[in-house]
């Protein structure tokens, strides 16, 4: 999932591909961005996992 995000495929696309509810989606994202510590900070989770590269 997170490279699907970190390629910018859209949450929707994602859900389609994954076979899961766009909800579900979001709440990876959330705890994706939690685990990397990105929670409360206006930094772009897509950015992120690019700069890791």
């Amino acid at each position: 999932m997170a490279g699907l995000v970190r390629d910018g495929v859209p949450n929707k696309e994602i859900a389609e591909t994954l076979n899961v509810s766009l909800n579900t989606i979001t709440s990876h994202r959330y705890k994706i961005r939690t685990k990397l510590g990105l929670k409360n900070k206006e930094s772009n989770l897509r950015s992120y996992l690019l700069s890791l590269e």
